[in-house]
């Protein structure tokens, strides 16, 4: 019996170029920043691969909104903690 593996569905699931995989990391990213506090905010990019050897990838990421946010989470870890819920 051989498997042959689909490789370009393993670069799409990889490299985010999927709508599923889109909505999944904004899903997370709201979810973390809705969990840290209302001084949180997600954002979604596409990322460029280093000097044209990668493709890039989509990237999820969630930043304090603020000053007063910033020194929330440097003092009490906000961000990090809402991973864990």
């Amino acid at each position: 019996m051989r498997i042959e593996w689909n490789q370009k569905a393993f670069k799409d699931v990889r490299y985010g170029r999927t709508s599923d995989i889109i909505s999944e990391l904004e899903g997370h990213a709201e979810r973390i920043a809705d969990d840290a506090s209302a001084m949180a905010r997600a954002r979604t990019r596409w990322v460029h691969g280093r000097h044209g050897t990668s493709p890039g990838r989509w990237r999820a990421s969630v930043v304090t909104a603020d000053y007063k946010a910033q020194r929330d989470n440097a003092r009490n870890n906000t961000i990090l903690r809402a991973l864990d819920n």
